[in-house]
């Protein structure tokens, strides 16, 4: 949750997430484990019942060397940066 803070969070315009459809630790973590973090784009639309948010589908990983300890999928909102007009 740090790491998705400090690097996305605080350097966006985020309004919160309604939650995600996976959350895994398939190992256990250890308090002197050094772990390495990946965040990915899934997909990314506008919202339709509110056009100037967009929510960002996103898949993140946590890695101790080459094993995973950490699975999740979820979807941010974020404010658009880009003004969508009604088709």
């Amino acid at each position: 949750m740090r790491t998705w803070t400090d690097g996305v969070l605080n350097r966006s315009n985020s309004v919160g997430s309604p939650g995600g459809n996976l959350l895994s630790w398939p190992t256990p973590v250890f308090a002197r484990d050094v772990l390495a973090s990946r965040a990915g784009i899934l997909g990314a639309r506008v919202s339709r019942s509110r056009p100037g948010l967009g929510l960002v589908d996103v898949a993140a990983t946590l890695h101790r060397d080459d094993q995973c300890v950490f699975r999740a999928q979820f979807t941010a909102i974020f404010q658009s940066r880009v003004q969508h007009r009604g088709a």
